[in-house]
């Protein structure tokens, strides 16, 4: 595990138009989507925060909850945000819309991030997966130099800090706490 006392950011922001309604309270066998990310993420910290543009959420849910920062958008913001509100702790951060993520896969990310301001995980194809991630203390301020830059993406904050890039096999290798769902289509597949 981290030295560092280590939190978790739930992402919730965002439009879902893909969705059509917002991803974090559509129900996914039996509850809201969040709330698996969130059991997922109890299990391996202590505490964590929902980072949201939806004030609604704030009195769906019995956790915390952080606004989106005014003026900015795009997950890179919702990172920032989230860092800001854990006092100088690292975060892992996951998007709401992952509800098949599981602890074992969360646990394998804090096992790695001890000599990194980051731990990314990326798909055989190189594709990363900067919301299922571990954000260190050091990420905050890189994160909000990027933003004041105009920068919305995720993968940006991978590239601007000591990151290791870990095969998702190796954190997961089922694949399945990679599963976003953010089509009815998808949701549907998942059952």
């Amino acid at each position: 595990m981290t030295a560092a006392p280590t939190a978790g950011v739930i992402l919730a922001g965002g439009t879902s138009s893909r969705m059509g309604r917002p991803k974090a309270l559509v129900p996914f066998r039996g509850q809201p989507m969040v709330l698996h990310v969130a059991q997922a993420l109890g299990a391996v910290v202590d505490d964590f925060l929902v980072v949201t543009n939806d004030p609604s959420l704030a009195a769906n849910l019995a956790v915390p909850v952080v606004p989106d920062p005014p003026g900015a958008a795009g997950p890179l913001a919702g990172i920032a945000a989230g860092l800001d509100a854990l006092d100088g702790r690292g975060a892992i951060v996951l998007a709401c819309d992952m509800p098949l993520v599981e602890p074992h896969a969360l646990t394998a990310i804090l096992d790695l991030s001890e000599d990194h301001e980051a731990v990314v995980p990326r798909t055989d194809d190189g594709r990363l997966e900067p919301l299922h991630a571990f954000y260190g203390p050091a990420c905050r301020e890189a994160a909000w130099e990027l933003v004041r830059r105009g920068e919305r993406r995720a993968h940006a904050l991978a590239d601007a800090v000591r990151t290791l890039f870990v095969p998702t096999s190796d954190i997961d290798p089922s694949g399945a706490s990679f599963t976003s769902v953010d089509t009815e289509e998808a949701l549907a597949r998942l059952g």
